[in-house]
């Protein structure tokens, strides 16, 4: 099932743009940002697996101008396990509007997560 998530950024609090629930895999196709606030901004997406060993930041300090955009197309996708959430975080207090988009797919067993060492 493919899923779009937005989520509007105006201070420099992280926030969550998707966390996959349990019993579901996704596979993220493309990370879009649109900076319609003034001036020129910064993004930081980051994933939390759980583990923490296991986060990874997909984009650090990206910055966006004003009245552009910025589109991450992932033409091999990253997966998501379930519980993996994605977190957004503006530089500057703004208006920054990130929309990912995944194809959701229902995975009932559980999965083994593969440790950094594997």
């Amino acid at each position: 099932m493919l899923y779009t998530k937005n989520n509007k950024l105006t201070t420099t609090t992280p926030k969550s743009v998707v966390q996959l629930p349990n019993g579901f895999t996704g596979l993220v196709s493309s990370l879009m940002v649109s900076n319609s606030g003034t001036g020129t901004n910064t993004i930081t997406v980051e994933v939390s697996t759980g583990p923490k060993e296991d986060d990874y930041t997909l984009l650090s300090n990206k910055e966006v101008e004003q009245d552009d955009f910025f589109l991450l197309d992932l033409n091999t996708g990253i997966v998501l396990q379930p519980e993996d959430v994605v977190t957004v975080t503006a530089g500057s207090a703004g208006v920054l509007d990130v929309l990912v988009t995944l194809d959701l797919t229902y995975s009932p067993l559980s999965t083994n997560r593969l440790g950094s060492g594997a």
